[in-house]
């Protein structure tokens, strides 16, 4: 398993609704327990990632959702049709 470099701050322990990291008397430290990990075989690059963060705007829970981006290289592509069968 694969994880880009981490370039953000701690995703998880938080005041929930805020941007304050936990004030509880547990005094838990901030963590990067949200993360993207991805699979390559081995001694292949057909995955790069291109970018990785998390968005410090959503405030609902005591975590901060993290997304990543890739570009991915394909040996054949097969073109799969959905039709509607309603």
């Amino acid at each position: 398993m694969r994880e880009g470099k981490i370039r953000f701050a701690p995703t998880y322990k938080y005041e929930v609704g805020s941007y304050v990291f936990d004030q509880s008397k547990k005094k838990r430290a901030p963590s990067w327990t949200d993360r993207v990990l991805y699979k390559c075989n081995k001694g292949e690059d057909t995955i790069v990632q291109i970018s990785y963060d998390s968005n410090n705007l959503v405030t609902l829970s005591d975590h901060r959702p993290v997304f990543s981006q890739f570009l991915v290289t394909l040996d054949s592509f097969e073109e799969v049709i959905i039709e509607n069968f309603m």
